[in-house]
């Protein structure tokens, strides 16, 4: 945290106004949170934050961190069960708690086999560390951090309840990363420097389980920002583009068939229905 020391001197720089919505909206996404039910066999109870050391909790409480999860390019991509099949998970809403400055209440929606499902929840960042150096020369190193000296990491937890009254729905639970750097005017943004970030090179990761309510089963869980960085480590040849990316034909059965197209699923009205009754588990 030496570079967030120095970067604590542009906090005056940051309208903490532009990227707080207001404290009645956060209110009633708490309460969503917290009202919505969920079996007991499943159950996760809202855990209460991890105070981060007074350092981090300075930087967390000036630079909203977690609003970079409120994307307008699309939605998260990522793999789960075992065989690593296809779900999205798109943020509409990121509302920081009006006492708790780490953790921000979500909704959202999750699509899983062609079926999407509405989710609330929350995300919290306890720690922030500096970006590790990209694996160059000495020389090649300094110009990077001269031209994004600002690199950090955010990581903490998140808890995301899938709409209990859709028929398959799940509890999403495990870690968050979020790689980031604060540009000169106190502007965040997505980037992580070397493939040795802790979310590995993925810009936004987040990794754990997926419990169905009835029955309750687990599934392995992962999805990432950066999806074309992140995917062979997942998958063997993920990316088979030459020229761009492009996912290897061999794993369109585990959903792929349709990445390229302009199908913003997460916008369209009338798209929420319940899961298949035959979906696996």
């Amino acid at each position: 945290m030496t570079q967030a020391r120095y970067f604590l001197g542009l906090l005056a720089l940051l309208s903490l106004n532009a990227c707080q919505q207001p404290a009645a909206k956060e209110a009633s996404a708490a309460a969503a949170v917290s009202a919505a039910p969920v079996p007991a066999q499943v159950e996760a109870a809202v855990a209460a934050p991890v105070p981060p050391a007074p350092e981090m909790q300075e930087f967390l409480k000036n630079y909203a961190v977690g609003k970079l999860l409120l994307r307008d390019d699309g939605p998260l991509n990522g793999f789960m069960g075992a065989d690593h099949y296809r779900v999205e998970l798109f943020f509409s809403e990121v509302s920081r708690d009006t006492s708790t400055t780490n953790r921000y209440w979500v909704r959202g929606m999750s699509r899983y086999k062609k079926t999407v499902t509405p989710l609330t929840g929350y995300i919290t960042l306890d720690q922030v560390q500096d970006q590790p150096s990209p694996p160059q020369s000495k020389a090649s190193r300094s110009a990077a951090r001269e031209q994004n000296p600002s690199a950090y990491s955010a990581l903490g937890e998140f808890q995301l309840r899938e709409d209990s009254v859709h028929r398959g729905a799940g509890l999403f639970a495990g870690q968050v990363v979020v790689d980031f750097v604060v540009a000169g005017n106190g502007e965040l943004r997505i980037e992580s420097l070397t493939p040795q970030t802790p979310s590995r090179n993925a810009g936004i990761k987040l990794e754990g389980t997926w419990t169905s309510y009835a029955p309750a089963r687990k599934k392995p869980v992962v999805l990432a920002y950066y999806l074309w960085n992140y995917g062979d480590s997942v998958l063997k040849n993920f990316n088979v583009g030459e020229r761009g990316p492009e996912v290897n034909p061999k794993y369109v059965h585990l959903g792929w068939d349709d990445y390229w197209e302009n199908n913003e699923w997460w916008v369209e009205p009338g798209v929420i229905t319940a899961r298949a009754a035959t979906d696996s588990l």
